[in-house]
């Protein structure tokens, strides 16, 4: 199956017109991460699967890893077919901007730095008076206090646009701001804080994407670097918070925390079928249904506790509950959305454009995970950008 992904990955590969061919490397992780579920069902420990049910691989899940490999390729023509000629101009929207543009940004920046700094220590408040009146104090305990109040939480997560605001001026413009490198350091620091691996991951993949399309010269070794600190981070969370156990080294809880999604798709398809739902999976994706018979919610492993409410699956489990085996149709929803967003930053540059790209290349990094183009989160940060970027042009019109 891996050799049937490379064969379809190189077509994509060569029919890209994006910038550095970033759509279809963004959309590859799905499919490749699909290809491999194939090897490892296999010899997998029965208890990395809900209730210690293994799935098997049904005739339904060979013909959807089929047709998502072909969707792939569709997703990449669709896209250049929006994408049309703007490709051959994309480096001067990139480039565009001028000085306007960058004191927009740079307001921007200190905004929501400011913002996300007074929510991270409200939210650092309220961990610690929850950790002072609970005697039991565990990583969930951790992250339910940390973002306790939700609406707090949001404008907490300001810290990403106020990174990806300095790495937009820093790659694209070249510039240096006052103080800029303690405050994203801050940043970082805050974000860590939350507990939960992807609040670090908005953070750097934004900012590597920034760099790999504006960077006139792409440099291995900070790539290298950038990725290798992400893996220190994921090597002591999965070392001292959870995941690993005596039985169970870090990288191997890792590679358990992503490939099992595959297995749960596997389980869905197996034990449920298509289920429709008239697309409501697409904008609320359901949790993992409960296999009948089964009294217990939650049954603990080594180095796991699995919830059928809470473990994840792919993105193509929403597809599935809707279109079946042609599930892979979503990759034509989410390569429409990116090459939208391509076009206008071609075309227009700006930091509200750039924004929602990098949203939509983060989203599809992310489908071997789950469904990410209905998270509210990246919705209410594209709301944020778009409001304030305005108050600050009509301001700016004012002067």
């Amino acid at each position: 199956m891996i050799l049937i992904f490379l064969f379809f990955f190189f077509i994509a590969l060569g029919l890209d017109r994006s910038n550095r061919k970033i759509i279809s490397l963004s959309l590859a992780p799905l499919i490749f991460l699909m290809s491999i579920s194939f090897i490892t069902i296999g010899s997998a420990d029965t208890e990395l699967f809900l209730y210690q049910a293994k799935p098997s691989l049904t005739e339904s899940y060979y013909y959807l890893f089929i047709l998502s490999c072909m969707f792939f390729v569709t997703s990449i023509i669709l896209s250049n077919f929006i994408i049309g000629k703007d490709s051959k101009s994309l480096k001067q929207g990139l480039v565009g901007g001028g000085s306007s543009e960058l004191k927009i940004i740079t307001r921007l920046f200190f905004i929501t730095s400011f913002i996300s700094f007074i929510a991270f220590v409200y939210n650092l408040n309220s961990l610690i008076s929850h950790a002072m009146s609970s005697s039991a104090f565990n990583a969930r305990g951790y992250e339910k206090a940390f973002g306790s109040e939700s609406i707090v939480n949001y404008f907490y997560f300001f810290h990403m646009i106020s990174i990806f605001c300095y790495s937009l001026i820093k790659f694209k413009y070249k510039e240096n701001i006052r103080y800029g490198k303690i405050i994203v350091l801050v940043m970082i620091f805050s974000a860590i804080c939350h507990g939960i691996k992807f609040t670090v991951y908005d953070v750097i993949v934004p900012s590597l994407i920034l760099y790999y399309l504006y960077a006139d010269k792409i440099r291995i070794r900070f790539l290298l670097s950038v990725i290798g600190l992400f893996i220190v981070f994921l090597w002591l969370f999965f070392t001292y918070v959870r995941g690993a156990s005596e039985e169970v080294t870090w990288y191997q809880a890792l590679f358990n925390y992503v490939i099992p999604n595959y297995y749960n798709l596997m389980f869905v398809i197996e034990s449920h079928g298509i289920n429709s739902d008239y697309g409501f999976s697409l904008w609320y994706p359901p949790k993992l249904p409960k296999p009948e018979g089964i009294s217990e919610v939650i049954m603990v492993t080594e180095g796991f506790q699995l919830n059928f409410r809470y473990n994840m699956y792919t993105a193509l489990n929403a597809g599935y509950r809707v279109f079946g085996v042609f599930a892979g149709v979503i990759l034509l929803v989410a390569a429409f959305f990116t090459a939208w967003s391509y076009k206008g930053l071609s075309r227009f540059g700006g930091v509200i454009y750039t924004f929602i790209f990098s949203i939509c290349i983060l989203s599809n990094s992310l489908m071997f995970y789950y469904w990410t183009y209905n998270k509210l989160k990246y919705w209410w940060l594209i709301t944020a950008v778009i409001g304030i970027v305005f108050i600050l042009r009509l301001r700016l019109k004012k002067q």
